[in-house]
């Protein structure tokens, strides 16, 4: 007897699946040249970045030096302005010096004047001076009164030609009427022996 064939097994059913996960939408494909252009904007924000810093530290330095150069204007100003009064106060303090010893000269000289002019007869000695300085002229008459012999020669010559300004009357150790008592002097003698004893002349 043949043999029965065997039933093929039934098949066991296949397990479940699970439910298909969807798929992420795919990236879309960058553009050409896109990390490029990136790249370079940002490059440019960072050099105007940089550029923004440089431009403030640059009106910061400048506005530092302005400061410090108008500091150091007003300083050397003041410095300019002490030196220029004291430069003043000096010049001052000379031409005080030289009016007080050009008073100090013409006093002297004026009293040496009057002096010699008291001793010449002159009927108003304090005159002398300014006779003197009037006719010399100022630059003259104060070299010329500076010395002594120069100045009687000055008075002798001013007696000369105005004998007015002499004292004939004045007595001066000799008779006036030639030392003989009794008589009566010359008055043109008596006077041209006067001028001559006091202009150092002989009497004619």
């Amino acid at each position: 007897m043949a043999d029965d064939p065997t039933p093929d097994p039934t098949p066991e059913p296949d397990p479940p699946q699970p439910d298909p996960q969807p798929s992420p939408d795919p990236e879309p494909d960058p553009e050409p040249g896109g990390d490029e252009a990136a790249r370079l904007r940002a490059e440019n924000q960072r050099l105007k970045r940089e550029a923004a810093q440089r431009e403030k530290e640059r009106r910061q330095a400048q506005a530092e030096a302005k400061k410090a150069e108008d500091a150091r204007k007003a300083e050397q100003g003041e410095w300019r302005k002490l030196a220029e009064e004291r430069a003043e106060r000096i010049t001052e303090l000379e031409g005080q010096i030289a009016e007080r010893d050009r008073r100090d000269a013409e006093r002297d000289q004026r009293t040496r004047v009057e002096q010699a002019a008291e001793r010449l007869n002159f009927r108003r000695p304090k005159r002398a001076y300014a006779l003197l300085v009037d006719e010399l002229g100022p630059d003259k008459a104060s070299e010329t009164l500076a010395d002594d012999q120069l100045t009687d020669a000055a008075l002798k010559r001013l007696a000369r030609a105005e004998p007015e300004l002499v004292d004939q009357t004045r007595r001066t150790g000799a008779p006036m009427n030639g030392g003989r008592p009794g008589t009566q002097a010359d008055p043109a003698k008596a006077l041209n022996q006067d001028l001559a004893r006091l202009l150092g002349a002989e009497v004619q």
